[in-house]
């Protein structure tokens, strides 16, 4: 049992190095309940990861913004496989020449308590780099597709779009 609020810790990527804050503003520290489930998700298309944060416990929702900043990103909204196999469980690679690794996500739900479907929509931080990128997705039965020189700061659609929400 929680006997009062406490802010929620946020990792941010620092250049690769993964710091905690409770200096974030996306905590209601007055709220009726504790913030136990949060998903970042671009609610209004505008590139950068805004938090959705839920209370249980009498809370509610939360919805912040993020305010943006000089870093880059590129979002894909994955779709079916060339055989019509849907995109939950696909994996999303990304890599670009001055990035020193590649990249990786899995489409599927946004990883939230009480969270259940599908969120294709695979979202990558790149830091200060601007220049095209290359993705490649795998569905689960193997298949693959693979972009070259993609633009970043874009959303990019991949796979069959008869399969996208």
């Amino acid at each position: 049992q929680l006997h009062g609020r406490v802010p929620d810790v946020l990792l941010t990527n620092e250049g690769g190095r993964y710091i905690a804050t409770t200096d974030h503003g996306a905590t209601d520290i007055d709220g009726g309940g504790h913030g136990d489930m949060g998903a970042p998700l671009d609610y209004d298309g505008d590139g950068w990861l805004d938090i959705l944060s839920g209370s249980d416990d009498h809370g509610h929702w939360n919805l912040f913004k993020n305010q943006g900043g000089d870093n880059h990103s590129i979002t894909f909204r994955v779709g079916g496989s060339p055989e019509g196999t849907d995109p939950h469980g696909a994996e999303v690679f990304v890599s670009a020449n001055t990035v020193t690794e590649t990249l990786f996500r899995r489409v599927g739900s946004s990883g939230a308590v009480h969270s259940q479907g599908l969120n294709n929509l695979v979202h990558f931080g790149l830091g200060e780099h601007n220049s095209a990128v290359s993705v490649r997705v795998r569905w689960r039965t193997g298949e693959e597709a693979v972009l070259d020189n993609l633009p970043v700061d874009e959303t990019h659609d991949v796979g069959t779009t008869s399969l996208l929400p």
